[in-house]
């Protein structure tokens, strides 16, 4: 009997983390949007263009869109940010006590880069304050993507 609820909690752990993996895909990480200097953005896209060319074969072949980081944003160029981080899902509470004490938060650019086009889809990007782990797949905006941090 013992055996057999251990079995039961042991499957619905792993149901759970299936589910919370589905859901962090579904959360958008995006607090705003934003648009990086022209200088930045076209670094990010140099980088996204080599990112590509250099993993394409090792990526799954159904990626079209990799999120890459383009620029930091001062805090104080996000309207609202309190607002912002308080009623975002994808803001961990952490994040909020330290813009609340600090009054100053690292905020990152994240543009979206289209591997079928060769191109980001805009130069408009997203503003983020929690990045998710170099090589998984979030949500951003209306845009699901690998993220590729950096590119280098």
């Amino acid at each position: 009997m013992k055996s057999a609820h251990s079995l039961l909690f042991a499957t619905g752990l792993l149901v759970g983390a299936c589910a919370q993996t589905e859901l962090s895909q579904q959360t958008d990480l995006s607090i705003a949007t934003y648009r990086p200097t022209p200088n930045a953005l076209a670094i990010a896209e140099t980088r996204a263009k080599q990112y590509w060319a250099k993993h394409r074969d090792e990526i799954n072949r159904g990626t079209r869109y990799l999120a890459i980081e383009s620029d930091t944003i001062p805090s104080a160029n996000i309207p609202d940010l309190y607002y912002r981080l308080t009623h975002s899902p994808g803001v961990n509470g952490s994040d909020v006590e330290e813009y609340r004490v600090n009054d100053d938060i690292d905020i990152f650019c994240i543009n979206i880069f289209d591997t079928r086009m060769g191109r980001f889809v805009s130069p408009q990007g997203y503003a983020v304050v929690d990045e998710p782990a170099r090589g998984s797949v979030a949500r951003f905006g209306k845009y699901i993507a690998l993220f590729i941090g950096t590119g280098e």
